[in-house]
């Protein structure tokens, strides 16, 4: 009970009352995990407010938009102000706009006061808000760390993609090996401390127009740690 009293749960449904308003759903939970009756008109106006959802106040749940539901469900998971958040699969279902609200939503409870831990298998999304990993199958954790941990644990050596016209690619660094990616190159070097050396040399032959890692984002990670860890 001591933990449940310090834990707010989104599940990857809302779980709120669609025959109430927005506001009477928070009243309901404030009264649920014992806020202050005092303190609990204030505590939901600061909810709408963080939200963004204070002209949704007396607005029934089952009307609104299924990317409103779930700031609504998140906000409802903060009535108590809890030390631990737990958002399960928190873009499941959204349109690209309303995931992306809800994704910046998330970055901004990360600098709050709670711990936020996201269930998530969209690991793009999760890159971008999260800020230490933890794999898990069938209930066993693979491996954890910072994405600066994963990378020096597993990545040894980086595909760097090069953007390049096709008739330059001939006259990039020689003794490097090249493969065809997306109508450029990529080229494989022994870490990223190897990769201003390179650049420079591509730059000094030939019109280097962008380049980016290939194999240090979370999804690369997630493979080359299930390849060591069958």
């Amino acid at each position: 009970e001591a933990i449940r009293a310090r834990s707010g749960v989104l599940t990857e449904t809302a779980q709120l009352y669609e025959s109430m308003t927005v506001a009477e759903n928070l009243r309901f939970y404030a009264e649920l995990y014992g806020v202050d009756p005092g303190k609990v008109d204030s505590r939901i106006d600061d909810l709408l407010a963080q939200f963004r959802l204070t002209d949704k106040r007396a607005a029934k749940v089952g009307a609104l938009s299924t990317g409103l539901k779930k700031r609504a469900a998140i906000a409802k998971a903060l009535i108590h102000g809890p030390d631990l958040l737990f958002l399960d699969e928190p873009t499941s279902g959204l349109d690209p706009e309303a995931a992306r609200e809800i994704i910046d939503t998330i970055k901004e409870l990360n600098g709050g006061s709670a711990t936020v831990f996201v269930c998530t298998h969209n690991l793009a999304e999760a890159e971008h808000f999260c800020t230490r990993f933890v794999f898990l199958e069938k209930g066993r954790i693979l491996e954890s760390g910072t994405l600066a941990e994963l990378e020096a644990k597993y990545v040894a050596e980086i595909d760097l993609a090069v953007d390049v016209r096709q008739e330059d690619r001939g006259r990039l660094p020689a003794g490097y090996e090249y493969r065809e990616h997306n109508g450029g190159v990529a080229v494989r070097l022994k870490g990223k401390a190897a990769i201003p050396g390179f650049l420079r040399q591509a730059a000094s032959a030939a019109d280097v127009f962008g380049a980016r890692i290939l194999n240090s984002n979370l999804e690369a990670l997630y493979f080359e740690i299930r390849r060591a860890r069958p």
